[in-house]
């Protein structure tokens, strides 16, 4: 399992992210939310673009949560760089 830090936990308890959400980020990279400013996104729609260029690396269950609603990608890569 990826690393799980305090600060993701807080952001992923936010109401406006869903507990298959949530979990999903927590079973991949993303749940280091050194590793999420690393990428050096210009932009929430360049995030989501990454992450979806990763994403055949990951289990479906996982695709499926993360890009239910890719805004959800959008508003964590915010959340994580203001946190």
């Amino acid at each position: 399992m990826a690393q799980n830090d305090r600060w993701t936990l807080k952001i992923l308890a936010l109401p406006i992210f869903t507990d298959d959400f949530a979990q999903a980020i927590l079973a991949t990279p993303l749940a280091n939310l050194a590793f999420v400013i690393a990428t050096d996104a210009g932009s929430g729609t360049a995030f989501a673009d990454q992450v979806a260029s990763w994403a055949p690396s990951w289990e479906e269950w996982i695709r499926d949560a993360l890009f239910k609603d890719p805004l959800k990608l959008e508003q964590f890569l915010v959340t994580s760089l203001f946190s």
